[in-house]
């Protein structure tokens, strides 16, 4: 009741139209991926073409040849059932101003949460933490094999045996943490310094550790899927009245109910499609004398992604507020700031990199896993 009151306004009569959503977060990359029906079932199966047939020889004119099979693999992603229940007391309910009001208030938060935790399973999700779940971006990559190679003097990353096989998805995963130096780096006192990469690695800074990710959306590329015979989207129940309800403590009260569920699942027909920078500290590259390494690894990974062809996808950036101002702050140094600009996408302001869309993810505003480098 005291939740009632604090919402109305002056006169008593309604609800203040002028209060401010703080807890709602920017979750724009499930809104633009395409959504497709399963075609397995509530699972989703996509097959790959890993080798060609070997048949193709040259002979002569009385010379046979030998038949050849390609070779496939299958993978097959499932759809997680996201439940929530929506419960007001009939009294709440009986005395609202503003019935209707007062109903899209309880389930804008609902709904809200629900699209919070929907975003961090699509980038952090993990059958191996949470069998109820599915596979995110990062658990895909690494059950497709894909990992930083190891060091070298080349800063060319990812380095070792998949380095430069762009059909591995070695070749789409870059480190932004610990493979630079900044040299005569000049200090406050006029001195020239040189900063290792011991001191600016992300393993300095464990909590500043975030990530980049390029992504191609599209059918054929990245996008969701839900259980075959059902619909994309939360669904909602039966609203109730008058039902008995439980509070917290055991306790039994008379309100009103209704349930949200939500089938949704992640698929990644083709990895080339999803570029990586993981390992990226905050604090590191707001030091100057990056610029160039961090403009270096984000050009590559541009040019890198869907090995250079559009394929139909829609490309866009993902990544967290707090590392897109550090972008723009690496850019502007580096005298590119027209590379960040805004743009007005469908009637929305975008930001926007190299005119490719960056979606805000607060899901992504958080410590990462460093991801280790192989030796």
């Amino acid at each position: 009741m005291r939740d009632i009151a604090a919402r109305l306004d002056a006169s008593g009569n309604k609800f203040d139209s002028t209060a401010i959503d703080l807890v709602a977060e920017k979750n724009t990359l499930i809104g633009m991926m395409p959504v497709k029906e399963a075609n397995d079932g509530s699972s989703n199966k996509t097959t790959y073409k890993v080798a060609l047939p070997d048949s193709a020889e040259f002979r002569g004119y009385q010379e046979g040849v030998k038949p050849s099979k390609g070779g496939v693999a299958h993978v097959r992603n499932t759809a997680a059932h996201m439940d929530a229940v929506i419960e007001i007391s009939q009294r709440e309910y009986d005395e609202a101003p503003d019935v209707a009001a007062f109903l899209r208030d309880h389930a804008d938060d609902v709904t809200e949460d629900m699209t919070q935790k929907m975003a961090n399973e699509v980038i952090y999700g993990s059958l191996a933490k949470n069998v109820r779940g599915f596979n995110g971006f990062f658990a895909h990559q690494k059950a497709c094999g894909s990992s930083i190679g190891g060091t070298s003097s080349r800063r060319y990353t990812p380095q070792g045996q998949h380095a430069y096989d762009t059909k591995h998805p070695d070749y789409y995963m870059f480190d932004f943490g610990g493979s630079f130096t900044l040299s005569d780096v000049v200090t406050g006192t006029g001195e020239a310094k040189t900063l290792t990469p011991e001191a600016t690695r992300g393993a300095a800074h464990p909590d500043l550790i975030r990530s980049i990710g390029l992504v191609g959306l599209g059918n054929r590329q990245v996008c969701g899927f839900y259980p075959r015979g059902t619909s994309a989207g939360i669904k909602k129940g039966e609203f109730k009245q008058h039902e008995r309800l439980t509070d917290s403590e055991g306790g039994v009260y008379e309100g009103c109910s209704q349930f949200l569920s939500w089938d949704f699942g992640l698929d990644i027909p083709d990895w080339r499609y999803v570029c990586w920078g993981r390992n990226l500290d905050l604090a590191a590259i707001e030091q100057r004398g990056c610029e160039y390494f961090v403009i270096e690894y984000l050009s590559k990974m541009k040019s890198r992604i869907g090995d250079g062809n559009q394929g139909g996808a829609k490309f866009v950036w993902a990544m967290s507020l707090t590392v897109w101002e550090a972008i723009q702050s690496v850019f502007y140094r580096a005298t590119m700031a027209n590379a960040c600009s805004w743009q007005e996408l469908q009637g929305v302001l975008t930001p926007t990199l190299w005119s490719t869309p960056v979606t805000i993810q607060d899901a992504m505003n958080k410590a990462e896993e460093i991801l280790p480098v192989a030796s």
